[in-house]
């Protein structure tokens, strides 16, 4: 995990960034943190050629509030992640007889982790154990193939002729099919308002609605106007942020609200990922048939024909999480979802062995 071991205290960091108010309370435009103020340390001879703390003119007023300003960012390393990985595993095997043969693998897992913080590292470095995102749940995969029972010395055909078993002997068909749950789609449960609870469970999803898109709100942006915030559901508390009393005076601030500014320091700890809600799961299924012709006793030709994809089942775009968004939850993050995966394809080939 790396820790930024160069920041300020918490308390510095809320009133840096905490929302700040004119006297007619107005929020105002640039907060205390962002305000450029002249950097003491342009030009100082310790400091990199070029480098922007050596060149620029004006710096934050937060960048000279870490402990030692001129470092900026001090990132360390410490090994304090966490991962673990519980699985039942399966195989199922019958080989080549009669014929026939089939290999399948089976697994049920669960992959937690923990290699994030819960809240703003400069409010906590706890870490939240959580699902991994790279959780796929269940994964399938069996592969077969069969040798049909036609043509000499067959269940059916046995006795047949050698030109009537080039015709009709030889067949084979083989299927590989593959199967993976959908990995855990991260939800801005701590960028927005967001209702608590999970958003997937019992929900029916569609692909215009992958979950409870009704869990969340978007923070309030500048242009946010006062009549769309009164419109903001209880639930989110944003009539208890400062500043919501506010309402425009001039004609300039008619596309603005009192609350813009408070979400700079906002701390929540909520997880972002859900069992329940994943993205869409891979689902393949190849299909082959092949001719294999005798001529010689030492050379024989193989016809073959796969088909990739073969039911033609279409793979769509990740969801979108953008609660700003017209598409948010939507599968595909549009109105036509793009498809991510190749369509049927039909290979031809022709082998010849000696």
């Amino acid at each position: 995990m790396g820790y930024n071991s160069n920041q300020p205290s918490v308390d510095v960091w809320r009133a840096a960034f905490g929302p700040a108010f004119a006297a007619n309370g107005r929020p105002v435009d640039t907060l205390p943190g962002d305000t450029l103020v002249t950097n003491p340390f342009r030009g100082a001879p310790f400091l990199t050629p070029g480098s922007g703390l050596a060149n620029n003119q004006n710096v934050s007023a937060f960048s000279l509030l870490r402990p030692n300003p001129v470092l900026g960012d001090l990132p360390v390393t410490r090994a304090t992640g966490r991962s673990a990985y519980k699985a039942l595993q399966a195989k199922v095997e019958r080989r080549l007889s009669k014929g026939f043969s089939l290999l399948g693998s089976f697994s049920w897992s669960r992959n937690m982790t923990a290699g994030s913080f819960i809240t703003p590292q400069i409010v906590s470095q706890d870490l939240f154990n959580q699902i991994d995102s790279s959780d796929r749940g269940i994964v399938t995969a069996i592969t077969s193939v069969y040798a049909l029972p036609f043509g000499r010395g067959k269940l059916l055909g046995k006795n047949i002729s050698k030109g009537w078993n080039r015709l009709i002997g030889g067949w084979e068909i083989s299927g590989i099919y593959n199967y993976a749950m959908g990995t855990p789609i991260n939800l801005p449960t701590n960028s927005a308002f967001f209702k608590g609870g999970d958003p997937g469970r019992d929900f029916k999803r569609t692909d215009s609605q992958w979950f409870d898109t009704s869990f969340f709100a978007p923070f309030p942006q500048r242009n946010t106007t006062v009549e769309q915030l009164r419109s903001y559901p209880s639930w989110t508390g944003v009539q208890n942020l400062p500043g919501y009393e506010w309402a425009p005076t001039s004609a300039t601030d008619q596309t603005r609200n009192g609350v813009y500014q408070d979400f700079r320091t906002w701390v929540s700890n909520n997880p972002v990922r859900f069992a329940s809600v994943r993205n869409p799961a891979d689902f393949e299924l190849a299909l082959g048939l092949r001719k294999n012709v005798q001529l010689t006793e030492t050379m024989r030709v193989q016809l073959r024909m796969d088909a990739f994809n073969a039911l033609n089942r279409p793979q769509f775009a990740n969801i979108n999480t953008d609660p700003r968004s017209p598409f948010f939850g939507v599968l595909g993050g549009s109105t036509i979802p793009a498809q991510v995966n190749s369509p049927r394809a039909i290979q031809l080939a022709v082998k010849l062995y000696f």
